[in-house]
């Protein structure tokens, strides 16, 4: 019997148009259907008597959009040989560069914190090239524990945080920050060091975000605090936004803590 629950899982927030453009620039074969709004995709496999098929519907409204997605996914995975949530996460990206939104090798000159934009973010990452990005970003940002919120059945960790806008330094009597939402999903354990979650109204200083794989594309993404303070996710694959949530305001204050990224890594 087939688990379907982990594909089912997988293909959350997925549509069968995103895999139906996936499997065409992957060489699949497309066709019509006698329902409108569902395409048949086939590929022919070496020494196989006929073609594979998979049926998915491209337009909204079918109840059963999720369950067809997932049984493509499996049949994908059979296909190709490799691990389903790498096949997610390569259709997500194309999804996101689609949409214009950055995704590593897009928006190179982020990668210097003396290149940032200056106009509201909204960043995806999805490898490591990418979470370099996001950390250059959320470098010096403070949040409040209170702020802080995991959230178990959702497999997500969401943190309000306070952005230092690195973009908007120049006038060393002017700085800002931004409000902004770092999202993290696929997370499936939440472990803390050194942060007391009673304190509420206590206030931490990001100073670095790292996804380090472990078996492909699962890892342990770890957020790195000031006074050795860290959040520790394991994920079943990266899947991380930065948003910016209004405008920038100005702050007297230049980032500063006692304790470098290296003394919160140890």
């Amino acid at each position: 019997m087939i688990d379907a629950e982990p594909s089912l899982r997988a293909a959350e927030g997925l549509t069968g148009s995103a895999l139906a453009q996936y499997l065409r620039s992957k060489g699949w074969a497309a066709r019509s259907s006698r329902v409108p709004g569902v395409t048949i995709l086939s590929k022919m496999l070496p020494e196989a008597e006929k073609p594979v098929q998979i049926v998915l519907p491209e337009v909204s409204g079918f109840s059963d959009e999720q369950r067809r997605v997932a049984d493509a996914l499996r049949t994908i995975e059979a296909v190709e040989e490799r691990p389903m949530l790498a096949i997610v996460k390569d259709i997500r990206r194309d999804t996101r560069a689609k949409r214009g939104e950055i995704v590593s090798g897009d928006n190179s000159e982020l990668r210097s914190r003396n290149d940032l934009v200056t106009d509201p973010l909204k960043v995806v990452a999805l490898d490591e090239n990418d979470i370099e990005v996001i950390s250059n970003l959320v470098q010096d940002s403070t949040v409040n524990i209170s702020d802080i919120i995991w959230r178990p059945q959702s497999r997500r960790l969401v943190l309000k945080v306070s952005r230092f806008d690195w973009g908007l330094v120049g006038d060393e009597t002017t700085y800002r920050r931004r409000p902004a939402a770092l999202r993290f999903d696929r997370a499936l354990t939440c472990k803390v060091r050194n942060i007391d979650a009673q304190n509420k109204d206590a206030v931490l200083n990001l100073l670095a975000v790292e996804f380090n794989e472990t078996t492909q594309p699962a890892g342990i993404v770890t957020l790195f605090f000031s006074a050795g303070a860290a959040l520790r996710l394991e994920v079943e694959c990266l899947q991380v936004e930065l948003a910016d949530l209004g405008p920038a305001r100005a702050t007297g204050d230049w980032p500063a803590h006692s304790e470098d990224s290296t003394s919160a890594r140890s």
